[in-house]
């Protein structure tokens, strides 16, 4: 495939063509003049139809896997520096998808799904900065969980939502959200008293 007829297509903003054949390309000559060029564009043209955050994230991650594999194989090129940049911005991105799945689940009121969800969020992206808001979300989630529970299941669902609680403080003691935390934490151990009592 003519490197100028792959050039136009990315010039004529045919984004998908141009990754496919600028892949390609590379794949065929890895050690030709154009490599890094092809190696670079393959993950450019996808990082230019990453959609918006709500959408699919397919050609999100090709562009990451793409720039990955582009530094990996070019360390001490001139573009790494911007290509960190890209894939930067690509990851924010995701992590921000995987955030707000975790907060429609709370908002919907799936707090099991939910507390997994912000659970598998900070497996995922533990420099968050959303780290804090993820880990009080789980002991709130596990909190509301408890207390829309049958009777039967609330005494060992609140344990859970003390453990997480204590999980939330003492990873973030100086978290905006501790005072709620605090609340909900005396009103679990509240309920776990009454509970036992009934017993």
């Amino acid at each position: 495939m003519c490197r100028t007829f792959i050039t136009t297509k990315f010039e004529q903003e045919n984004y998908l063509v141009a990754a496919y054949h600028f892949n390609n390309l590379y794949d065929a000559f890895p050690n030709g003049q154009f490599a890094e060029d092809c190696a670079y564009m393959n993950g450019y043209c996808y990082y230019k139809i990453s959609p918006r955050v709500s959408l699919a994230q397919k050609n999100t991650k090709k562009a990451i896997r793409a720039f990955r594999r582009y530094v990996n194989d070019y360390p001490n090129s001139a573009r790494v520096k911007k290509v960190n940049k890209l894939m930067d911005d690509l990851r924010l991105k995701l992590e921000q998808k995987a955030f707000n799945a975790a907060i429609l689940y709370y908002e919907m009121g799936k707090y099991r799904a939910s507390a997994e969800s912000f659970t598998n969020f900070l497996e995922d992206y533990p420099g968050s900065n959303k780290a804090d808001r993820a880990k009080f979300l789980i002991f709130k989630s596990n909190y509301l969980l408890a207390k829309n529970s049958v009777e039967k299941k609330k005494h060992q669902r609140y344990e859970k939502a003390v453990e997480s609680y204590y999980a939330f403080v003492d990873n973030y003691p100086q978290s905006g959200y501790v005072d709620e935390a605090e609340e909900l934490f005396r009103e679990s151990r509240n309920q776990i008293d009454k509970l036992r009592s009934k017993k």
